[in-house]
């Protein structure tokens, strides 16, 4: 995989949630750097296939993830570039 860095917020009770590792699963997202920030929420900056290729030196762009309820046992999970 080439350099696909990036950083997103995810809120609290998301990470806490017993979806958390499917999002994450979904994601294909290896973390890097996790910190729990004031307003309720973790950043994370890691790699994921999904994220757009980065050139060596550049600063991790940001995403918001888009997490799809489909029913109550199914979800999906994509990215979009902010």
């Amino acid at each position: 995989m080439k350099r696909r860095i990036g950083r997103f917020k995810i809120k609290n009770d998301i990470v806490y949630s017993e979806d958390a590792q499917e999002i994450f699963k979904q994601l294909g997202f290896v973390p890097l750097r996790c910190e729990s920030m004031y307003n309720d929420c973790f950043e994370y900056i890691g790699i994921s296939p999904l994220f757009h290729e980065v050139i060596q030196g550049d600063i991790a762009p940001n995403y918001d993830i888009v997490i799809d309820c489909i029913d109550a046992h199914e979800i999906t999970v994509s990215v979009k570039p902010i």
